[in-house]
């Protein structure tokens, strides 16, 4: 991952005055950490929390600068030049974005492994994968054309119905070993 390259600065960079010229040093200076911070862990989720493993008040100090630059980039204000260091680290411009897409490759997967999408409630080989599956489902007239249509075609369910005390369930879970089995109790 390239380091600012003080030639690319000075080709790309537009010639203003000497506030922006500051400004644009102290923007380089951040974009030098989130490169810094991406070859030492792999990633762009910053440890923000005091609590978390490896927080740094620096961190939460990137976390915002990354945050901004998303604004910048939502809004067409992203200068060019800053667009293009940060595609060159593969800079998530929308973390929403990635976050669906990851748990929809986990959806696939879970597809392949049980030839179905119905994610159990309480899935202990993967809670998030639960909660995402629960949450599309809850928040369906708020997903896009797009993520509505790419569920359909992998056969995804947007309504269940539940046998288990007395409440209807597509699915039950047998827990007889560590190992989950899923039985199917379709009702129509």
């Amino acid at each position: 991952m390239p380091i600012f390259d003080q030639n690319f600065y000075n080709n790309k960079a537009p010639k203003n005055d000497i506030s922006q010229e500051k400004s644009d040093k102290i923007w380089l200076k951040n974009y030098n950490s989130l490169v810094n911070f991406i070859k030492k862990f792999g990633h762009q989720k910053f440890p923000v929390q005091k609590t978390s493993p490896n927080y740094c008040a620096e961190f939460k100090l990137l976390s915002s600068w990354a945050y901004l630059q998303r604004k910048e980039y939502k809004m067409g204000t992203l200068e060019d030049w800053k667009y293009d260091l940060l595609v060159k680290v593969n800079f998530i411009f929308n973390p929403d974005d990635t976050y669906w897409n990851n748990r929809f490759e986990e959806l696939i997967q879970f597809k392949k492994e049980f030839g179905h999408c119905n994610v159990p409630y309480r899935y202990k080989k993967n809670p998030e994968l639960s909660s995402w599956v629960s949450n599309q489902r809850t928040y369906f007239a708020k997903l896009s054309d797009e993520r509505i249509k790419m569920l359909n075609e992998i056969g995804f369910k947007w309504k269940f119905m539940y046998k288990k005390k007395n409440i209807e369930f597509d699915w039950q879970i047998k827990d007889d070993s560590d190992e989950t089995e899923f039985e199917e109790n379709i009702v129509y």
